[in-house]
């Protein structure tokens, strides 16, 4: 019968039959294991970004945000915290080989909160963290310069010329490898720096981050219905 056919052939090509044993193995092994992986990374950075509090929406203007902006954001339906931020990117030197482009946000404090890598957050304006990714820990002590190579409309949105370097952070608005690119230098963005608010020289936000109450799965489709909804009113509401 069949069953004595299909032995008599493993029989006369055995080596061939467990290499194809070992390729099928080895298929379902990577399907499983890929199947597996993705439950995990999501859940990996679902945790990690809910514990540090990543923002759902980021408005932008031109014009800048005041407070009363985002007092007024705050109290829209479904926020659970509206935080307005500084950012901008500037030309700097630390120590006397590296030098390029970095970008500087205003610290945080309710959303897209900071992981301490390394030394401590700043306490003063004169003060910054630098990006763990892109910088080691000996750079913590020294101080980071802005470069003479800016323009005047770069130098003046900070208070100071120079900053003491007092530790490493991980934000969650970098989660991947990439820093992204800019108009200044060589257009790639070296990593990024937080300073305080009194590091800056601005009364303004140049943007305003929004986090919303529910708290659906990353991915999933509630989510992406509810985001959409949101995006034409709140729209609206920046304009």
């Amino acid at each position: 019968g069949i069953r004595k056919t299909t032995f008599r052939e493993i029989k006369s090509s055995f080596g061939r039959f467990l290499a194809i044993f070992g390729i099928v193995a080895l298929g379902v092994g990577f399907f499983a294991g890929l199947k597996v992986t993705t439950q995990a990374m999501v859940e990996t950075v679902t945790e990690y970004l809910r514990k540090h509090e990543f923002y759902d929406l980021r408005l932008m203007s031109t014009l800048g945000f005041d407070q009363e902006n985002v007092d007024f954001f705050s109290s829209a339906r479904d926020v659970e915290a509206a935080e307005g931020a500084v950012s901008f990117d500037v030309l700097y030197e630390l120590g006397d080989d590296r030098s390029g482009v970095i970008k500087t946000y205003s610290m945080p404090e309710e959303v897209n909160t900071l992981k301490l890598i390394s030394g401590r957050l700043p306490e003063t304006g004169a003060e910054c963290v630098l990006d763990s990714g892109s910088f080691g820990k000996s750079v913590v002590g020294s101080v980071i310069r802005l470069s003479e190579d800016n323009g005047e409309e770069e130098l003046e949105h900070f208070a100071h010329r120079e900053y003491t370097v007092v530790g490493l952070v991980q934000s969650p608005l970098y989660i991947q490898f990439e820093r992204g690119n800019t108009t200044l230098g060589s257009g790639r963005l070296d990593g990024f720096a937080y300073l305080t608010a009194e590091g800056f020289d601005v009364d303004y936000f140049t943007e305003v981050y929004v986090r919303f109450q529910p708290d659906f799965d990353l991915y999933s489709q509630e989510y992406d219905t509810f985001i959409d909804e949101k995006t034409d009113v709140w729209e609206e509401f920046a304009e």
